[in-house]
């Protein structure tokens, strides 16, 4: 919970959110997607908004709001990023522990690091082989020339019987 001398906060992800600058209220229940949650996009709005205000008018009020949304965003993120840290810290946790109690993933762990390693030098490979062979089909003009023979002896064929 953060508060100041105009604003009231909770900053916890999908729960209930209030905001007071000088009796305009934003309440918000909506859960946090991928999206900027939304209760830092009304503080984003609101910082905007008394920035304005501000710029055009000069009212302290509307200074000491735009101020304390900022701080409101500023110590969001910090939140946001103290939080990220801590699941990767919690997940590297657990991927140990987990490897300690089962040794069958660090084999796995072992055959993906090869698979990385080897798995474009394959497909380089593969690409070479399969460029060979296309560019190999694409000179080799005997079939054309088979053809036409048979096609160029048809054609004989037909008007030697048509002399006749």
């Amino acid at each position: 919970m953060f508060t100041s001398r105009c604003c009231e906060f909770d900053v916890s992800w999908g729960v209930y959110f209030k905001v007071g600058f000088y009796g305009h209220f934003v309440y918000s229940k909506e859960v946090m997607s991928t999206n900027i949650p939304p209760e830092l996009q009304t503080m984003i709005d609101a910082y905007k908004r008394y920035y304005v205000n501000y710029r055009a008018s000069g009212r302290p009020e509307d200074k000491i709001a735009y101020q304390n949304a900022e701080l409101f965003i500023q110590n969001y993120l910090q939140n946001t990023n103290q939080q990220v840290t801590k699941n990767s810290g919690d997940i590297d946790q657990f991927v140990k522990e987990y490897a300690n109690a089962n040794p069958e993933l660090q084999q796995l762990q072992q055959q993906l690091g090869t698979i990385r390693k080897e798995g474009p030098k394959l497909e380089d490979q593969y690409i070479q082989i399969k460029r060979a062979k296309s560019e190999s089909s694409e000179t080799d003009m005997t079939p054309y020339y088979v053809k036409a023979g048979i096609i160029a002896g048809l054609l004989g064929i037909v008007a030697v019987i048509s002399l006749v």
